[in-house]
């Protein structure tokens, strides 16, 4: 039984580079709209060995960024709607614990916890 397509929700692979690279404003390789399919973002259709068809859908909303944007941005929004969703609940956002480190240095005429002056003052 053969599947019938309706090739107009279809991109071939050069097509669907070809609208990545209006996306995204910058040169795309065949081998990362490859990559795009085999890690599911963007749904693909075999039809042999080495011709596969691209979904139009998944083609046009996505936009290729520089690295590592998507993924701050990303942490950003969650760091963000996070603290919102803990204001409305009345809750204070939890800050960052100390992580230790080196003790700040005392300022000169503050003895109150200084062992050093203790011993001077004792010999």
């Amino acid at each position: 039984m053969t599947d019938i397509l309706d090739m107009s929700q279809w991109y071939t692979a050069p097509q669907a580079i070809e609208r990545l690279e209006a996306n995204s404003g910058k040169k795309i390789d065949a081998r990362y709209l490859r990559y795009l399919a085999l890690n599911g973002k963007v749904e693909q259709y075999i039809i042999s060995e080495r011709v596969r068809l691209y979904s139009k859908k998944n083609i046009d909303d996505y936009v290729v960024e520089e690295r590592g944007t998507k993924s701050g941005r990303a942490k950003r929004q969650k760091a963000s709607d996070s603290r919102i969703a803990a204001s409305k609940q009345g809750i204070q956002p939890k800050r960052k614990a100390s992580k230790g480190g080196r003790p700040k240095k005392q300022q000169p005429g503050d003895e109150s916890t200084d062992s050093n002056n203790a011993f001077a003052l004792a010999f």
